[in-house]
Order: structure tokens, then sequence, then C-alpha cells
């Protein structure tokens, strides 16, 4: 919607993506954490416990890109400030995984399907240029992909493609 509205300026579209964006920061309000998802964090406990759980970061991924579409394309300040806060809740509880199990861990949870949650987070880095947002896009880096590719080796054989992709268009 936010790249139909820089086509075309629709006032009425403009007026409906605003209503959106506010209940999702009454949404946000609510959870107090800078949290914003259609689902609760406990999808993100059960991958964190590497329990089935279909692929959260993947959603939030899509929300956060959302997110910064609705400020770069329609001038949305209460976007961009959803974003860095969900981008600082996302950042704390990676960080707290590494903290409470250790580094090995997060990357096995990490490693699972995340969509382009990386990507996302590196463009609100890049638009910010907080270092918070840095370090945190750096969280979701796959050593396991980018390591060997850094040293010319083929490491996609087995990989899911869309986090793949994503992330090596998006780094």
């Amino acid at each position: 919607s936010a790249m139909a509205f820089a086509a075309t300026r629709d006032a009425e579209l403009g007026q409906r993506m605003s209503e959106v964006i506010d209940e999702l920061a009454k949404v946000a309000a609510a959870h107090g954490t800078g949290y914003v998802s259609a689902f609760p964090p406990s999808f993100l406990d059960r991958l964190e416990a590497i329990t089935p759980v279909w692929a959260p970061y993947y959603t939030l991924h899509k929300l956060l890109a959302g997110l910064l579409h609705q400020h770069t394309l329609a001038g949305s300040a209460t976007a961009l400030r959803l974003a860095e806060q969900l981008a600082h809740y996302i950042g704390q509880r990676v960080r707290k995984l590494s903290a409470d199990k250790g580094l090995a861990h997060q990357f096995r949870t990490l490693n699972q399907e995340c969509g382009g949650i990386n990507e996302a987070l590196w463009s609100l880095a890049a638009l910010t240029a907080n270092p918070e947002h840095r370090a945190t896009a750096s969280l979701f880096d796959k050593p396991c992909l980018l390591g060997p590719l850094a040293q010319g080796k083929d490491a996609l054989t087995g990989m899911h493609g869309n986090t793949a992709l994503a992330l090596m268009l998006g780094a």
C-alpha cells in the first residue's frame, strides 16, 4: 500500500494507512516492550527452545519492512518509531538468548527460517545510522553462509533458499 500511495498520493489510501499505523501503535503501547505482531511473544519462546513453530522472524520481517515502507514512501514518523522499537525488542531478545544459552544456541535458533529480517534490520540501520540497529542486524548474519562465501566456498546446498537469498541481497 505504501508503494501505491507513493505512486498515486491517493488521499483515501493515505488515511487508511495512517489508521493502520495508529492501530499498530496502540498494540505496541499495550505490550509496553516495543513488541508488535499478530502472534504472541511465546512463539519466539518456542523458536528459542528449538520447538516447532512456524517462522516468527519471517513474519516480523514482513512487519518491519512494511513499517519502513510506511516511513520512507509515505512519510510516517510513527511507523519509523514503531520499527525502531520493534528492532530494539528483537535485539534485546536475541542478546538475552545468547547470554543465557550461549552463542552456539543463538546461531542454531536463528538458523531457522527467518526470511529477510536481516535485510530489514540492516535497512533500518542504514536509514537511522543508529549503531544499536546495526548491532542487532549483525546478530542475524549467518556465519554458516557468510563465512564460507567470504572464502569463495559455496555453502548454499541444503540451505533454505528464502532465508539465504534475503541475507545475500540485504547484507
